[in-house]
């Protein structure tokens, strides 16, 4: 049967609820070596039920021992909330299992627990998981009912990582019933939360969940963007797991444009995992979507094969959502085989329990499937209404679609297209409305002519005379605005050819200067951590960053020319052709010295007559650093930009002399050497006025220094290139709409 939209999306529940952790071995043998010789206090409360999350996935019996353990060490020294952990993480067993209506009933033990004590937000998680439960079970209205209670809830706390959670979960629910424009909604909520949070685990999560529903619409490149995306982040974290989870959502989007060899691929890999992690779920599902490969290939055997695993396993596990998708899949087959009486066996229970459960999506394809049946039995009657039953039901779902772009690339190109659109419009403006006038008069001149040719034959003609040599007239008018019409073009035409001669140029001068900032293979090779915020205002930047190792020393810098742009960027290639020259001689004694030298060269070359009253003042600010990582310290001289060190979570700054690299009115001193002693986790920021000038936030305003210095003390223990996508997310929110107003750059670097 035409396989546009199978019952897959049943990986989208599993997916939502990926929230338990599967660790190492060696990290769950170590809590059992340590938890017997525990005092019997919450301590040990915790680690019993941290053990018991380890088991939940893979050992039914050890979870259910610990976490015995841990409820009558919880009732013993009359500690509350460890019983109501104790509930849900065997709820949480209960459902990783497939067993719903068991998982539930331990939540609602948790939800009492934490609602007596008064604590919201673990109210909310609950609430949470309850839905999970009942999404599972096929139970919709419920699970609609609950989760939107987790999200009033955590607003009114202020609560954004259960909010974004309780997004993820309904959103879920949303695409299973078919409501695909609520559940974008939903997500696109949750993926703002994660990237305001830097959850980075939850951004991943999102990016999922929006792969599945932007395949259900049929945006197949937009799917993948996210699939790449999530499978980046869950790949640095070491997250099999979930990565198995992506391979499978992008098998689907690859089913679905036919390219079957890169469906099977991943399915392969994500059921390698799955397999490797005994997790019967992934398993489950992956057969699913493997079997509609087989079967789209015309491998009917192999593909029941898979269809009867997953039937098999969601009956045992009460999977409502698989069990009718399997249901489904095998009626599919079996109709193409022939062997109607199976396939229309299968049919029928699909049909019972989708209708009870008011799956549309599953609805929508069992219509098809009983339409492929009834035809193969020559009952055309029943074949039809079934096959119109489907195309009605399936204009319902997709004229729900989400029309909305979410992309800032998509935004952009919505905005050109408008653009041009007006543009075009303008330039016809004047023909259409010639054209208006000239319907009009033909109109006003037949009535005239009907009127007036009852009275008398020599007025019709005296008329029609002067009609005709008014539309002659309006005619060279036409054809004279045509000519003007046509030489704008022209002009409009050289004035881009123009315009795209300066962009070629400046891009070509864009890759010079690119090729003369410091390497990547420098800076790997020479610095232990670091990263390298770079974000020019246009195509050059006036911004630039130099690095070079002379003999122990490695020299490394971050300078503002003066301006951006074409002017800002000549003045960068000035400053990095100066201090390969003066560091060429590898005698450099301190970074105030190679500051000096600068300083003489450029006002040398752009104040060539010191008396002249047009002298250049143009420069540059700069912060100079020198690692002498042998000796562990750091000598540096900075010219109006300051240095910051993160040293035990806290800030020190080091102050900049107040004046620049370059022409200035007042006493020409000498730039101040710097040293300071260096200790191991040491964090030091160079950085530009960039960052901190951007105007936006809800005000308009500034950045400023302050909020920067918190961004980065509260950030500074992350993985530095984490941290930079950290401050790219956040000047991005922070500028909104607004115009970038200057050239951004920050290195930050750990000893």
């Amino acid at each position: 049967m035409f396989n546009k939209m199978k019952n897959v999306l049943k990986v989208l529940t599993v997916l939502f609820i990926t929230q338990i952790g599967y660790s190492q071995t060696s990290y769950v043998d170590s809590l059992v070596n340590v938890v017997g010789g525990m005092k019997e206090d919450t301590t040990k409360v915790k680690t019993l039920i941290d053990i018991v999350w380890e088991y939940a996935a893979s050992d039914t019996l050890k979870a259910k021992r610990y976490g015995s353990d841990a409820y009558l060490l919880a009732k013993k020294i009359n500690y509350s909330d460890g019983i109501a952990e104790y509930y849900n993480s065997m709820g949480n067993m209960k459902y990783e299992w497939g067993m719903g209506s068991q998982a539930i009933v331990f939540y609602q033990k948790a939800l009492e627990v934490f609602l007596k004590e008064n604590k919201q937000a673990r109210v909310s998680k609950m609430y949470s998981n309850m839905g999970n439960a009942y999404g599972d079970m096929g139970e919709i209205a419920k699970a609609i009912e609950v989760h939107k209670k987790a999200i009033e809830i955590s607003k009114r706390i202020y609560d954004k990582k259960g909010l974004s959670a309780a997004y993820v979960n309904i959103g879920s629910v949303y695409a299973n019933s078919g409501d695909y424009q609520l559940a974008t909604e939903a997500l696109l909520s949750a993926l703002k939360l994660k990237e305001e949070l830097g959850d980075q685990n939850g951004i991943a999560n999102a990016c999922n969940n929006l792969v599945i529903i932007f395949k259900e619409q049929k945006n197949y490149k937009q799917a993948i963007v996210y699939a790449n995306r999530a499978l980046e982040i869950r790949s640095a974290m070491g997250d099999e797991l979930n990565c198995a989870y992506i391979y499978n959502n992008l098998g689907l989007v690859y089913g679905r444009l036919k390219d079957y060899k890169q469906a099977r691929q991943n399915y392969l890999k994500g059921m390698e995992i799955f397999e490797r992690l005994n997790h019967s779920k992934g398993v489950v599902s992956t057969n699913d979507n493997l079997g509609l490969i087989l079967k789209n290939e015309g491998n009917y055997k192999d593909a029941i094969a898979c269809f009867e695993k997953v039937y098999k396993v969601a009956k045992e596990t009460n999977n409502t959502k698989a069990f009718i998708s399997a249901n489904i899949n095998l009626g599919d087959t079996y109709v193409l085989l022939g062997q109607l009486e199976k396939g229309g066996k299968h049919f029928n229970e699909a049909y019972d329990l989708a209708l009870k459960s008011n799956y549309k999506d599953d609805l929508m394809q069992i219509y098809l499937g009983f339409s492929d049946y009834y035809k193969e039995k020559k009952e055309y009657a029943k074949a039809l209404d079934f096959r119109t039953q489907y195309e009605a039901l399936k204009d319902s779902l997709f004229n729900e679609e989400i029309t909305a772009q979410i992309t800032e690339v998509e935004k952009k190109y919505d905005t050109q297209r408008k653009e041009a659109q007006i543009k075009e419009l303008e330039n016809h403006k004047l023909i259409n409305r010639l054209e208006l006038e000239k319907r009009e008069q033909d109109i006003n001149r037949q009535r005239i002519v009907i009127t007036v040719s009852v009275l008398i034959l020599i007025l019709v003609i005296a008329l029609a005379f002067f009609i005709y040599r008014g539309y002659k007239q309006k005619e060279r008018s036409n054809n004279e605005l045509q000519q003007a019409y046509v030489e704008i073009e022209i002009k409009n035409h050289l004035v881009e050819e123009k315009n795209k001669e300066i962009l070629d140029s400046i891009y070509y001068a864009k890759r010079i200067q690119t090729a003369l900032l410091a390497s990547d293979k420098l800076l790997n090779k020479h610095l232990p951590e670091y990263f390298v915020f770079y974000k020019p205002k246009d195509i050059v930047s006036g911004d630039f960053y130099w690095a070079q190792m002379v003999n122990d020393n490695f020299l490394i810098c971050a300078a503002d020319c003066t301006g951006h742009g074409v002017p800002g960027a000549f003045m960068s290639l000035l400053g990095v052709s100066y201090l390969n020259e003066i560091v060429r001689d590898k005698t450099i004694n301190s970074p105030a010295e190679v500051l000096n030298k600068l300083r003489a060269e450029i006002i040398q070359s752009l104040n060539t007559e010191a008396n002249n009253d047009n002298t250049v003042n143009d420069g540059m600010d700069i912060s100079l650093c020198n690692y002498k990582f042998n000796e562990m310290k750091l000598q540096f001289a900075c010219a109006n930009n300051p240095l910051w060190l993160i040293r035990n979570n806290e800030m020190q700054e080091f102050k900049a002399d107040k004046f620049p690299v370059g022409k200035y009115h007042g006493e020409m001193k000498s730039f101040t050497h710097q040293e300071i002693q260096l200790q191991k986790g040491d964090v030091v920021y160079m950085l530009t006025d960039g960052f901190a000038d951007q105007f936006g936030g809800p005000n308009g305003k500034k950045f400023k220094y302050k909020p920067l210095q918190e961004l980065l003390i509260n950030s500074h223990k992350l993985p530095l290139q984490e941290q930079k996508r950290l401050l790219e997310s956040t000047i991005t929110n922070w500028r909104g709409s607004l115009e970038q107003v200057d050239d951004i750059l920050i290195i930050g670097i750990r000893v």
